[in-house]
């Protein structure tokens, strides 16, 4: 599937209100846990939630005391995360909002972009630069972003070009090719959610990888410092092929 085929904007289209269950995120709170361990917050601090879609993590995080706020371009998926927050009684922010575009200013003390994340899905490296200007922006000195991202080493030399995705609540078929030129895996999703006969999608995507020292460039440009690079089980690590994500953190 060639990138030309792949909608610019297709993470704005995506989302449609009768596949909500599609985005409920999977092992949200491990994520928490590794973030908390990562990064060592104690439950004080200010934390801004990244393309938090129906807000599981935000309100994981909520649930353990944080002041929280989760942004996503998409309202009805922030929807589904309100009502889950009124139905536990918690208290966190969801605000609809591009992450090109977030005025905060010096208001937290980490920035998560995990699971999908903020980072890459744009049309080009610039887009990504804003982002990670308005995160440096948004955070007070010292503060520190944690961002999930592909391995490009397990991307370059061991994507497949079929992969099937189960989850309690989903199954997906993913088809995706990489583009070593454009530097960006593109395809399509189409899954079918627990006891409904309808598949949704195919959902087209696209993700621009970056090597560990372009971010760390990118990094450098809005006034940060790449500090760590953490495996998925939250071990700092060299990147090898076996790993499929990364956690990086940088710092402002």
């Amino acid at each position: 599937m060639g990138m030309g085929q792949v909608p610019v904007d297709w993470y704005r289209s995506s989302f449609a209100e009768d596949t909500a269950p599609l985005y409920w995120e999977e092992g949200a709170e491990g994520k928490v846990e590794l973030a908390l361990a990562v990064l060592g917050l104690e439950g004080r601090e200010r934390v801004l939630d990244l393309a938090c879609m129906t807000g599981q993590r935000t309100l994981a995080l909520a649930r353990r005391g944080f002041c929280v706020v989760g942004t996503d371009v998409d309202g009805f998926l922030l929807e589904v995360g309100g009502c889950e927050a009124e139905i536990e009684d918690l208290y966190p922010f969801f605000t609809e909002a591009d992450p090109r575009e977030l005025a905060y200013l010096r208001e937290f003390e980490a920035v998560l972009s995990l699971g999908g994340g903020a980072i890459g899905h744009f049309e080009d490296d610039e887009d990504d630069r804003r982002v990670l200007q308005c995160v440096s922006r948004a955070l007070r000195p010292g503060g520190r972003l944690l961002m999930q991202t592909p391995n490009l080493a397990y991307v370059e030399r061991r994507l497949p070009d079929t992969a099937l995705l189960e989850s309690e609540a989903t199954t997906s078929t993913v088809e995706q090719t990489w583009n070593e030129r454009s530097r960006r895996i593109a395809g399509w999703c189409a899954s079918t959610v627990e006891g409904e006969p309808r598949v949704a999608g195919p959902v087209p995507f696209a993700r621009r990888v970056y090597s560990i020292e372009e971010l760390a460039r990118l990094f450098e440009s809005v006034g940060m410092e790449l500090c760590d690079v953490y495996d998925e089980d939250g071990k700092r690590c060299a990147p090898t092929d076996t790993q499929q994500e990364l956690f990086v953190v940088a710092q402002f």
